[in-house]
């Protein structure tokens, strides 16, 4: 069954779809997809439940997947598009895609869509587990999250500017370890004006998706008292695969408005521009 429909030519599987998809008018976009694989229309008519009683609702949601393909149909890896693995990834991300009201949250769900279809991380088995954390995710949680990443190789390069030529020469910075309490994590975002219990909040939250890692220290206090700690430690393999899948432009103002600000902190320049 699965040899026939990859023999269906791109436009008899525009023909079907066209044919038992009548509510929706799909772009035209959808002739393009079906010429660089006959999978794409047929994913979307397998798809007709999920968006097939949205009517014009329904035609915007599929436009924004199929507009974002479109874009990079160049770059897919048809060997991962004809697997079942990638046909389940498709129905779930397009199911998530017409619940979310945040266009932010569904920009991702097409760039990750787009990541898994060229065949980025293709032995990592993980794709449930990180849709559940776009799921779940908040914006404060997800900007700390794409900055952490920038902090690490600023620690990393503060450590080379205080080493040795025989310490830069002996050491290797993807197995650094990196240990922030997040009192120094605060004061690297600069003109992010958070708490920092808040700001522990967050990495709390971020370590229990399973995309950081943190532990609790405890810290004695003058006079016998003493108080508890986060001290952030990197990102967890399943995070860099999550970083990877998600990075996207969409973030690039943020960041290097971040970025801009540490540099001359004379610039009127806000993570909330």
């Amino acid at each position: 069954m699965t040899d026939k429909k990859i023999q269906i030519s791109g436009e008899e599987a525009l023909k079907i779809l066209t044919s038992n998809v009548s509510d929706i008018a799909f772009t035209t976009a959808v002739a393009g997809l079906s010429l660089v694989n006959p999978v794409w229309p047929i994913l979307f008519l397998t798809a007709k439940g999920i968006y097939g009683a949205w009517s014009d609702f329904g035609q915007t949601r599929v436009n924004e997947i199929v507009f974002d393909l479109e874009k990079n149909k160049g770059t897919f890896d048809v060997k991962i598009l004809e697997t079942d693995k990638f046909k389940s990834i498709f129905l779930s991300i397009l199911e998530r895609h017409m619940k979310e009201s945040s266009e932010e949250r569904r920009h991702l769900l097409r760039n990750y869509l787009i990541s898994v279809a060229r065949g980025g991380n293709p032995d990592f088995d993980y794709h449930t587990k990180l849709l559940n954390i776009l799921d779940q995710i908040t914006g404060d949680e997800l900007r700390l999250f794409m900055l952490l990443p920038k902090i690490i190789d600023d620690s990393n390069d503060e450590f080379f500017q205080h080493s040795t030529e025989e310490t830069k020469k002996n050491t290797d910075l993807s197995k650094r370890e990196i240990q922030m309490n997040s009192f120094q994590v605060k004061m690297r975002l600069k003109n992010w004006k958070i708490k920092t219990k808040d700001l522990a909040a967050l990495i709390r939250f971020l370590t229990n998706y399973g995309i950081i890692i943190s532990y609790d220290v405890s810290i004695s206090g003058i006079g016998g008292g003493g108080s508890n700690d986060l001290v952030f430690n990197g990102l967890t393999e399943s995070g860099k695969v999550f970083y990877d899948f998600i990075d996207d432009p969409i973030f690039n103002k943020e960041i290097t408005h971040w970025i801009a600000y540490r540099d001359n902190p004379g610039l009127s320049v806000s993570l909330n521009d």
